[in-house]
């Protein structure tokens, strides 16, 4: 009543006015369902994903369709959380909840609007960044939600959530010749991209191999998370991959060693500090390490630096550290 009241009372009814009500009464709604006292908020979220699924379809300018957005929106809020856990833990999803995954399948592909399943995607982002989408391949109930979210992917979007895209353009482009000589069995791809980072002014050799470790490690070393083998880089294309950095001359020392344990997983040979991608890894430890490699990976490349000294011995040698005199500031 108090809508369609409402409505009525908005004189020019412009799109634009009818649309912002519609939006007001929504978040009402949703807000009100989110207030509901109810014994169990898995039946709550299945009720009002069911009701979405059979009701979306309705005159949008209806008070039936809002009130159906406004459940698809609270139904889809809680199986985010839900899909957190699973992500977190080594649990299989509870029936009744495997119910609610295969509302949303419904509701996040046609004939319902996609928009259904960018506001999924939103909230998982929302909550654990980018990297969450990484995760939901070996869970069976999830692949649905991954194999949506590449149909909708244009060719010039990041497709692979990365956390080290803060490089740029440059860096994306050298993960992606990586990505053809795993695809190619060919080092060649390597080779070119080492070429076109030489003409890049301002950069070092020590640049080039930051860029081209962390494509490894995105490439190579995280499709270990993945329980299924097969999706390894593994045989020939790793002895291949691994005769390149042993040899390749563009490369300092310490980048050629630190580019064989990427490859192998085995970045740290410290038994109590391992950075190694396993699967069933919660998404925190992963992105933890992520950030871990990034910084070993700047600091090794300027490791000569007076300034990144300390550095050095906060990473490798955090005993001697420990006991060195750093002059601060008085209050600190």
């Amino acid at each position: 009543q108090y809508f369609e009241s409402t409505r009525r009372a908005i004189k020019d009814h412009t799109c634009d006015a009818e649309e912002e009500l519609g939006v007001i009464f929504v978040q009402c709604l949703e807000d009100s369902l989110s207030r509901c006292t109810i014994q169990s908020q898995d039946a709550h979220c299945i009720g009002r994903l069911q009701f979405a699924l059979n009701n979306l379809r309705a005159d949008p300018h209806s008070l039936l369709y809002l009130q159906a957005v406004a459940s698809a929106r609270f139904g889809l809020s809680i199986l985010a959380d839900y899909i957190l856990h699973l992500l977190d833990s080594t649990e299989q999803p509870t029936q009744l909840m495997a119910t609610g995954l295969n509302l949303a399948r419904q509701l996040c592909s046609p004939p319902y609007d996609q928009q259904i399943l960018f506001f999924l995607l939103k909230l998982l982002v929302k909550r654990r960044g980018t990297d969450v989408l990484n995760g939901l391949q070996p869970i069976y109930e999830l692949r649905w939600l991954e194999e949506r979210m590449l149909e909708h992917a244009r060719t010039d979007e990041e497709i692979i959530p990365d956390y080290f895209v803060v490089i740029g353009d440059t860096y994306k482009s050298v993960r992606e010749t990586v990505a053809q000589a795993i695809l190619r069995e060919s080092s060649a791809p390597l080779d070119d991209a080492l070429n076109t980072l030489t003409g890049i002014p301002n950069m070092t050799k020590n640049s080039h191999a930051v860029l081209v470790l962390l494509a490894l490690y995105r490439e190579v070393t995280m499709r270990r998370a993945y329980a299924d083998c097969a999706r390894h880089v593994a045989g020939k294309t790793h002895d291949l991959l691994e005769e390149y950095f042993r040899s390749a001359p563009a490369f300092p020392g310490w980048a050629r060693e630190i580019g064989s344990r990427l490859l192998n997983n085995s970045l740290t040979r410290k038994p109590n500090l391992p950075i190694v991608v396993t699967p069933g890894q919660s998404l925190q430890t992963r992105a933890t390490a992520g950030v871990a490699v990034h910084v070993l990976l700047v600091i090794e490349s300027a490791a000569d630096d007076p300034l990144m000294r300390p550095f050095v011995y906060m990473l490798k040698q955090p005993a001697q550290l420990a006991q060195s005199f750093i002059p601060t500031m008085a209050e600190d």
